[in-house]
């Protein structure tokens, strides 16, 4: 049944992707040490741990004027916890943002609103099974071609 439900999942977040213009794939691998990930307040309930992450993603934007349009993410992810098995985590996460940027300089600011919702589906932990739906905005303006802040 998990995998019937994650795979419906990711075709529903992938599925404004599909009108996209030019998609582009990623793909994210990530080894860690986290020295507290028991989240403990007191030195001798902290627990250290190994994680390795792997995360494949699809972006795709589609233009709504001369300087605005939306851009679309989903991606799916896996966390794997080497000491607490039970953290180990699958994650679906899809995003959709309005974009629009009102100058036309290229270090003008732009202005942003999105929709994120992620579902999570940990390997022995109900308790932390769940969905995270979250709306932001934000301002931004571009330093270089690769730098944004």
């Amino acid at each position: 049944m998990m995998r019937h439900t994650a795979f419906a999942a990711v075709l529903l977040l992938a599925a404004p992707l599909a009108i996209a213009e030019s998609p582009r794939f990623g793909l994210d691998v990530e080894v860690l040490h986290d020295s507290n990930a028991s989240r403990g307040l007191y030195d001798a309930d902290r627990k250290a741990d190994s994680i390795v992450s792997v995360e494949g993603s699809l972006v795709g934007s589609t233009p709504v004027g001369s300087r605005s349009g939306f851009v679309y993410r989903a991606a799916a992810r896996y966390d794997y916890f080497s000491t607490f098995e039970d953290l180990s985590n699958i994650g679906l996460t899809g995003r959709v943002a309005y974009r629009v940027q009102p100058g036309t300089e290229f270090s003008s600011p732009f202005f942003e609103i999105a929709g994120n919702a992620v579902w999570l589906q940990h390997s022995d932990s109900e308790l932390r099974d769940g969905t995270i739906l979250s709306l932001e905005a934000s301002i931004g303006s571009h330093l270089t071609d690769r730098v944004r802040l």
